[in-house]
């Protein structure tokens, strides 16, 4: 078997090529967040952001996103804060 990244995840999600459920599986088991936080997040992301849609790791697209003055879930935010700016900033 063979592991698959967070953007390998989120490339099959936007075009399609895995079943979707079987994606939110595997990125809220990652993420521990619920499916559908993320299923949300990622809808309105590639609506919002279209073909300028950064494809990354979930928390660096939820910070893109926040930065750039998209809406994010809150669950999403306290997620980006604790794994994400969190680390940076203690060092």
């Amino acid at each position: 078997m063979f592991e698959v990244t967070e953007r390998g995840l989120i490339l099959c999600y936007y075009y399609g090529c895995l079943n979707w459920e079987t994606i939110l599986d595997k990125l809220a088991a990652r993420q521990k967040l619920p499916r559908l936080v993320i299923r949300t997040f990622l809808d309105e992301y590639l609506t919002y952001f279209k073909e300028e849609a950064l494809i990354d790791d979930l928390l660096v697209m939820a910070f893109y996103a926040i930065y750039r003055g998209m809406p994010v879930p809150s669950e999403l935010i306290s997620a980006v804060e604790k794994r994400l700016l969190k680390p940076l900033i203690s060092h």
